[in-house]
């Protein structure tokens, strides 16, 4: 609910300020509270963000600039509960590496993550929860050491593996389900795979890190943000993960992160559930 009773702060003078639309220097500014919908037209949010507003004495113009937007976008990334913009650069930041570097590491792609920080896009949840798993102390550098060591087995493996579980269905519009659904027609290839010269891990393995954690795909997508339908591909073999995917699967396999990533879900779930109780 809008508070219509909270007074708007005294104007003062903005310094090293020119009126973006007669471009003369005598600009006051105050903060102001901004209102704004997010999400589709069927169901949308509303946030808010205090924000600067400027106005020319000159002209009577007022404005916004890119210090607003960028609050908006914080606004809208706390909503969602991932990483800000700022969030994500300093993680980078921290690690001592650049926008290429941490891009060489991790996997991820350098114009999502020049996107991510300058806020022209929102990583999904699975993104968001690799970056959390970067931002704890020694996997970054279990990354580093996983490729200097590509030789190394990357999980243990057992020799009997239980049967593929039927695949739940994501999307119903998916037409080639039913091949997925059945144990004759897995065709999972345990040639060790490679995508830019790294190697990624193969289908049984993919399968062993969630069997390994007691989950089911639908649990264990739930708490991971990974699609079921992504999943299920990657453990049939009819799909391989990219690089990203296979490094946020292989920080899951060592101890204790997959417990830090349920305890990050349980939090960001009751929040979700306080943030409907106040809009309701």
């Amino acid at each position: 609910m809008k508070n219509t009773d909270k007074k708007p702060k005294n104007w003062t003078i903005a310094r090293n300020k020119q009126c973006a639309l007669c471009g003369s220097d005598k600009v006051q500014t105050r903060h102001e509270t901004k209102f704004f919908n997010y999400g589709t037209l069927e169901k949308q949010t509303e946030l808010h963000a205090e924000v600067p507003v400027y106005k020319c004495t000159e002209c009577n113009f007022m404005y916004t600039d890119h210090e607003g937007d960028r609050l908006c976008h914080d606004a809208i990334c706390k909503f969602l509960q991932v990483f800000t913009p700022n969030e994500v650069r300093t993680l980078r930041k921290s690690a001592g590496l650049t926008i290429k570097e941490f891009s060489k590491t991790t996997g991820i792609g350098q114009a999502s993550i020049s996107r991510w920080e300058n806020g022209t896009l929102i990583q999904n949840k699975a993104m968001d929860f690799y970056l959390r798993l970067l931002r704890v102390l020694n996997n970054l550098q279990a990354i580093r050491n996983r490729i200097d060591n590509t030789n190394k087995p990357v999980v243990n493996i057992t020799d009997k593996i239980p049967n593929f579980e039927p695949v739940p269905i994501a999307r119903l519009h998916y037409q080639s389900i039913d091949w997925l659904q059945s144990e004759q027609k897995t065709f999972a290839p345990q040639k060790i795979k490679t995508v830019g010269g790294h190697k990624i891990m193969t289908p049984k393995e993919v399968r062993q890190i969630r069997l390994n954690l007691n989950q089911t795909i639908r649990e264990f997508s739930k708490i991971t943000g990974i699609g079921a339908a992504s999943l299920c591909r990657w453990e049939q073999g009819s799909h391989i993960q990219n690089r990203a995917m296979d490094n946020y699967l292989f920080l899951l396999s060592l101890p204790n992160n997959f417990k830090f990533l349920v305890n990050t879900y349980k939090e960001t779930s009751l929040t979700n559930q306080k943030n409907e109780r106040l809009s309701e």
